[in-house]
């Protein structure tokens, strides 16, 4: 099914009603990547996690639900969604929240043990670039946890896992391993873990 431009535009960058709603389906639609997410993620009670595009927030809040209880960052370009997780999570003091710009991320090198990209992946104007981030925020032997669907929203671009793990080894990841899914919301769609090697 087509998507408009316009609801295109909201994926990637949500704001005003429209936003509100699109942050609250994509909470809904994400709900098994997020399982897979979390999963992958194997927490541990220091780790500090980063999710680059935490859209609802629902990946957070399983996050901070979670029995070892570690530190948790979002980075987004919507200020709509980041105003919304700083008001719903006002009173956790392991939540914070940055603005980014879809291109850095600002923070210093070496802060994350863990970070999560949930269906973001096809919105980066330029993929490489980002993991390149990615990797300089990560601490060593950090992992990335990367989830997405072979075909983008507007179904111009795909995303083999392949494709994918060649570029985060591009990008200096030492190792990289993916699994396939499926669910109702994404259909087939991958999860693909990497890590930062140690000096």
């Amino acid at each position: 099914m087509a998507i408009s431009p316009r609801i295109l535009k909201q994926l990637g960058h949500p704001s005003g009603i429209t936003g509100r709603l699109v942050l609250r389906l994509l909470n809904r639609v994400n709900r098994g990547m997020n399982d897979v997410a979390l999963k992958a993620l194997d927490l541990g009670e220091n780790d500090h996690v980063l999710e680059v595009g935490f859209g609802g927030g629902a990946l957070i809040a399983r996050v901070l639900e979670h029995d070892k209880t570690p530190r948790v960052t979002g980075a987004e370009i919507s200020e709509l969604a980041i105003n919304l997780a700083r008001k719903r999570y006002r009173n956790y003091a392991r939540a914070n929240f940055a603005l980014t710009d879809g291109k850095t991320l600002p923070f210093e090198s070496a802060t994350f043990t863990r970070v999560a990209c949930v269906n973001v992946i096809y919105f980066w104007p330029d993929v490489p670039e980002m993991l390149t981030e990615i990797l300089r925020i990560l601490a060593d032997k950090g992992k990335l946890v990367l989830c997405y669907s072979e075909q983008s929203p507007d179904n111009v671009t795909s995303f083999f896992h392949d494709d994918v793990e060649a570029q985060l080894r591009t990008a200096g990841f030492a190792t990289t391993h993916t699994t396939e899914h499926f669910d109702k919301d994404n259909d087939r769609h991958f999860c693909t873990v990497a890590t930062k090697a140690a000096p």
